[in-house]
């Protein structure tokens, strides 16, 4: 049993779970925690202290009940027995499946109150090992201070540390520098792997010549940390951190620069977290040339990180650290599409590519509030996004975190935890563990096509295959052949048991909660879609339609008449439909170019707008995504927007095409290196867009018959100048709902 190994400490942590039944009865039922965190060893026997104290005398029935996490009783004893001033109940619950409990304690008055704990089986290993053979899985660390909104609580960061590594959960993040649990000290007294956090800096480093007094500025820019949000003086930063990365253990070798230093942009800006990122890295190298380094930045296309890397802050960086947080499903978020974007990004910018570490991530469970989730909900989106970053190569999984405060249940920074605040064990970290026995350390061995909506990735540790099946929402039965007449099914925090496949293949009912078949056979294999091979755009998202263009044997001439359009069906726009605007629009395309023709009935071309503005007037506006599988909620690194205006501030038509990473094209002419042509003609209440986008302005391939690509046509209108009409709406015709999500958008067919 796990309270009989040396890593734990000795002695009862108590866990008061009851306060008074009634004033009167004035009845206490308190458990001992089970070190550590409520946490069982898989086989062996689960047992709690109970200390019931009264003051009064008297009869008092107290009920006991164990509850599965899905909902089925394991355990129920009741005690009907006259009160005194305190009595010790031994509670044998005897050897439980592995999985996440409750054990509930009630009393006749309306006294309920209950602890959860846990069983899981154990990975005992040093922190080499785990390092060794490939394991990514971790834990963040936490300390909570002084809990005095709560004198009941004590929040043991070490117990759950130690918690943490016999579930094999080995790397952390934590501060480099001298603090409670620092790098030294989880390294040395835990068996962890840390990824040392490189941030803030002494009052000696502070750059006084450039902000003034550093007490003026802890004055006049209260709310900010001036050690985070400064640029500090460079000589006397590079020795003071010299001396902190020569203290480390030298087997710690992963280094991230800062913590989300974009919520410092008033006062930490890109160019001078590039400058901080070069003086840490040449320091560290220095100092550890085996060292593995890299700045946390967003890990996202933005444009905080592409002024990083266009100020070298990544010249010698051999990662990144990101924290991919997201409101919604990971499935809806699309975070294999963004990882794999990101890496693109990296390779346009820099030339090469490196590797990405998460350090952060996860959901909040706090009870009150917005882009909040249940415990359960918890467990499962942090599996899920786990097993998506692993797919795609992260090299660690550090969810935020540990433990959190819990004291406002409206602030959702309080509920990020793994563990409560007296160390209980919420599903999430059970689960996560769960996850980490069955996989951490395998090769991925690739994506299984099961129908859209079901997750199903094939896993490959030591010849033993294991497939992980999920969906987003609603369950469905799933059958197929897994090449085995049996498999062990292993449920989301562990519970196990053997499915026999029937004649027609093996039966599995799959929902959010992740199921894994551990034991299928070779044959999948031969059936996966590679790790390199490109995501499957139909697999969680439905698109809103698709047009079929045809394929022109000559190109048109491009100045804004329609006419040899003729031999291409024109489509009608009318939604949402408006009485003063109609719109008929045509795409076609060779193996050069893409082409568009709009006409466009409209009661009054206004349009008085500057040129990045112009789609806040009269305007055609074409969103061009090249590869739809790369397409997430939002416009990123595959997706074009080309806005074409009949007029603008100067009276004259304008043309743009931006994209997230590129600057924007404006008015390109017959002798622009981009190739594209257009044209605009306008009469009274009538005007006419076309244009030639060559394949190679969009950064694609020229295209084969079949390929798709996404997009989506709107015509912008606009009456008058003298009021804002478009409130609370803009009035516009589209073929998608330009509110809705990038990765929704209906698919552009290449006809024959």
């Amino acid at each position: 049993m796990l309270k009989n190994r040396r890593l734990w400490r000795a002695g009862v942590l108590a866990a008061v779970l009851a306060g008074p039944l009634t004033a009167a009865q004035g009845l206490t039922v308190a458990i001992a925690r089970h070190p550590p965190c409520n946490l069982f060893e898989a086989g062996s026997a689960v047992a709690f202290e109970a200390t019931v104290s009264s003051e009064r005398t008297g009869d008092v029935e107290i009920v006991f009940a164990a509850i599965r996490d899905d909902g089925v009783a394991v355990f129920s004893k009741r005690l009907q027995r006259a009160l005194e001033p305190k009595v010790k109940l031994a509670l044998e619950l005897g050897s439980l499946e592995p999985g996440h409990y409750e054990l509930q304690v009630t009393a006749p008055g309306g006294f309920k109150k209950s602890l959860k704990f846990g069983v899981v089986p154990l990975i005992v290993r040093p922190a080499a090992q785990a390092r060794e053979g490939g394991c990514r899985f971790g834990m963040k660390v936490w300390q909570s201070g002084d809990i005095w909104w709560d004198r009941s609580l004590t929040w043991d960061a070490g117990e759950a540390m130690q918690a943490c590594g016999l579930m094999g959960l080995q790397w952390t993040r934590a501060a480099l520098t001298d603090q409670t649990m620092g790098t030294r000290e989880l390294a040395t007294r835990y068996p962890f792997n840390v990824v040392s956090k490189v941030e803030c800096f002494p009052e000696a480093c502070f750059d006084d010549a450039r902000f003034g007094p550093l007490e003026g500025y802890k004055a006049t820019e209260k709310g900010k940390s001036w050690s985070k949000s400064t640029l500090p003086q460079e000589a006397p930063y590079k020795a003071w951190l010299r001396q902190q990365v020569a203290a480390a253990p030298a087997e710690q070798t992963v280094f991230e620069i800062w913590n989300e230093p974009w919520q410092w942009s008033k006062t930490m800006p890109a160019e001078d977290f590039a400058a901080l990122c070069k003086w840490a890295v040449s320091v560290i190298k220095e100092v550890r040339p085996n060292a593995v380094v890299g700045p946390n930045i967003c890990g996202d296309i933005n444009a905080y990180d592409q002024a990083v890397i266009a100020a070298g802050g990544l010249d010698r960086m051999d990662m990144v650290a990101i924290h991919p947080y997201a409101a919604g499903t990971p499935e809806e978020k699309g975070f294999r599409q963004r990882i794999r974007n990101y890496h693109d990004l990296l390779k346009l910018k820099l030339g090469r590519d490196l590797d990405l570490y998460a350090t952060e991530y996860g959901w909040s469970t706090a009870p009150q509030g917005e882009r909040v989730v249940s415990e359960v909900e918890q467990a499962r989106l942090t599996v899920r996004e786990s097993l998506m970053l692993y797919a795609e190569g992260v090299k660690t999984l550090i969810p935020h975190t540990l433990g959190q405060r819990q004291q406002n249940p409206r602030e959702r920074e309080d509920y990020f935890g793994f563990f409560r605040l007296n160390n209980e064990p919420k599903p999430a970290i059970v689960a996560f563990a769960t996850c980490a026995r069955l996989l951490d350390g395998s090769r991925f061995v690739g994506d299984l096509w099961l129908g859209p909506g079901i997750g199903a990735m094939l896993f490959e540790r030591e010849g033993q295959r294991t497939l992980a099946l999920w969906t987003e929402k609603e369950a469905r039965e799933v059958v197929l052949d897994v090449g085995v007449p049996g498999v062990t099914a292993v449920g989301l925090t562990g519970r196990s048991g053997t499915l026999r496949a029937a004649s027609d293949g093996l039966h599995v009912k799959v929902g959010p909660d992740v199921t894994y078949l551990a034991g299928v056979g070779q044959s999948l294999e031969q059936r996966a879609t590679p790790p390199d091979a490109p995501l499957n755009p139909d697999l969680w998202t439905a698109r809103a339609g698709a047009h079929t263009m045809p394929k022109l044997g000559a190109a048109p001439v491009v100045d804004g008449k329609l006419e040899e359009w003729g031999g291409v069906p024109g489509a009608e726009l009318a939604n949402p439909k408006l009485d003063d605007l109609k719109a008929t629009w045509r795409l076609a395309w060779d193996e050069r170019a893409f082409y568009l023709a709009v006409d466009v009935a409209d009661s009054a071309v206004v349009n008085t707008n500057a040129l990045g503005s112009a789609a806040l007037g009269d305007a055609v506006v074409l969103q061009l995504g090249t590869r739809p599988e790369r397409q997430v909620s939002k416009p990123d690194l595959y997706d074009f927007e080309i806005t074409v205006a009949p007029t603008s501030a100067t009276g004259q038509p304008v043309f743009l095409l931006k994209n997230a990473v590129m600057k924007t094209l404006v008015n390109p002419g017959a002798s622009d290196a981009s190739g594209i042509k257009w044209a605009v003609a306008r009469e009274a209440k009538h005007w006419t867009v076309e244009a030639a986008i060559p394949f190679a302005a969009l950064r694609a391939a020229p295209p084969k018959p079949g390929q798709k690509m996404a997009f989506s046509l709107m015509v912008f209108d606009r009456d008058r100048t003298d009021r804002d009409e478009w409130k609370p709406w803009w009035k516009r015709i589209e073929t998608y709902d330009k509110k809705g999500r990038t990765c929704q958008m209906p698919y552009l067919v290449f006809g024959e």
